[in-house]
């Protein structure tokens, strides 16, 4: 299964869609504007709620929980193992790996592959094609991927304050 992850750089509502290879929207996600922590939801386009994203506010190192509607709530916790950062989704087994700042990365269940994802910009948009090996693993998917997108937002404006101190 292939996706799409448009999102606008300039949205007042962190809002934005995720379309099917033939351009349709089949989810969408929305940020809160005036939340302590990022806050996210994933739905489908018929507005049925399918996960939260919540960040977790006081933390050595990136960590953010992914709760799927009526099932178990996931933490993505970032290892520290080497200069590279790396993932990993403690509920599902996942590891992440690969250019995550540069938004070109894959998950991992073991050896096998369960999405690639690679990102680019196209005007004033980002641009993420996600290729999932199964169906069923899309929403969890996309949750990771979106919370791994906050992850890098947040060493941009950590970058951001450090340099204009």
């Amino acid at each position: 299964m292939q996706l799409f992850i448009n999102q606008k750089l300039i949205s007042l509502k962190g809002r934005f869609f995720i379309s099917d290879a033939n351009g349709n929207d089949v989810y969408e996600a929305q940020g809160k504007v005036f939340a302590l922590g990022r806050h996210l939801t994933l739905s489908d386009v018929q507005g049925h709620e399918l996960l939260k994203i919540r960040q977790k506010i006081v933390s050595l190192h990136h960590t953010y929980f992914i709760t799927p509607t009526g099932g178990e709530e996931m933490e993505l916790i970032q290892k520290i193992v080497s200069i590279k950062p790396h993932f990993y989704l403690n509920a599902l087994g996942w590891e992440i790996s690969g250019r995550i700042t540069a938004h070109d990365y894959t998950i991992y269940k073991g050896e096998e592959i369960v999405a690639q994802i690679s990102k680019q910009w196209v005007a004033a948009a980002s641009h993420y094609a996600i290729d999932i090996t199964h169906d069923e693993d899309a929403v969890n998917v996309i949750g990771t991927v979106l919370a791994l997108d906050c992850v890098n937002a947040d060493n941009i404006s950590s970058s951001a304050s450090s340099a204009s101190t």
